[in-house]
């Protein structure tokens, strides 16, 4: 009721008129507006959380694109490409992946690896004898692989970390498909690198976030355990300081439990 009236004479301050029913009418719209931004208040804020279960969702997929382009040297575009071919010609995403990596390490870890590359046809270095895209590199051997007899490219295949459902994919037009979806990264003008960059910035963001959050939730558990143990440590020696209360207490509630069972049972029984 205070509030009514403080609200009545705020507004007869302000040089209005002011009943009763023009009262009830005020604070009627008053009240429908207030209801109404609580609403919008609880739709804003499942949509920004939306918004960011939506946002680390993409990211995390993309940070993970990032991560295995600096393990391979491969763009993040050629990686999704490679992927999105092998998936429309009997293999799967994860499965080029995991060749490409292993024609990665193929090359990095074998001294004669990029000899060997370049004896069976393929180039491996630019203009400027930088090596190149390991997607287009990856992409060459599939060339390759796909001109010769099965039998001896599943021979290089095995040599190369390369499975046979991407070598079998390779051999159906694998590099086509590949191709494709680079025109259609181009037309839409995304980048795929320039967005795992992002990605990878954000993820690290996050877990920095998660990891503070994590140093608060231990830094408090840990103040409220230590006195918690005192408390508990107090209250184990009030309870054996004074047992013998207690257990007089305990034994005598008992009896006198049995004791009532009893009177109980008899009242029945004459019954």
């Amino acid at each position: 009721m205070a509030n009514v009236e403080t609200l009545r004479d705020f507004l007869i301050s302000l040089g209005f008129k002011v009943d009763d029913s023009g009262m009830r009418k005020f604070q009627s719209v008053v009240t429908g507006v207030s209801a109404n931004v609580i609403k919008l208040g609880a739709t804003v804020e499942g949509a920004t959380l939306a918004v960011v279960g939506f946002t680390t969702q993409i990211a995390a997929g993309l940070d993970k694109m990032y991560w295995a382009s600096a393990r391979t040297g491969a763009s993040v575009n050629g990686i999704k490409a490679l992927g999105y071919a092998a998936s429309l010609t009997g293999s799967s995403a994860e499965a080029a992946r995991g060749s490409l990596e292993n024609l990665a390490r193929f090359l990095r870890n074998s001294p004669g690896a990029e000899g060997f590359l370049n004896r069976l046809g393929v180039q491996t270095r630019d203009a400027n004898g930088n090596l190149q895209d390991m997607s287009a590199i990856f992409t060459r051997v599939g060339n390759k692989l796909a001109s010769m007899p099965y039998y001896r490219a599943n021979q290089y295949a095995q040599l190369l970390g390369i499975d046979e459902n991407t070598l079998m994919a390779m051999r159906r037009g694998l590099n086509g498909f590949s191709a494709d979806y680079q025109r259609m990264l181009k037309q839409t003008g995304f980048n795929a690198d320039i967005a795992a960059k992002q990605s990878n910035q954000f993820t690290i963001s996050m877990k920095g976030l998660t990891g503070l959050f994590g140093i608060l939730r231990d830094k408090i558990g840990s103040h409220l355990a230590g006195g918690l143990s005192r408390e508990i440590d107090n209250l184990r020696k009030r309870l054996l300081d004074n047992f013998p209360k207690i257990e007089r207490v305990l034994t005598s509630i008992i009896k006198g439990i049995i004791q009532a069972g009893e009177i109980v049972s008899r009242v029945i029984w004459r019954m």
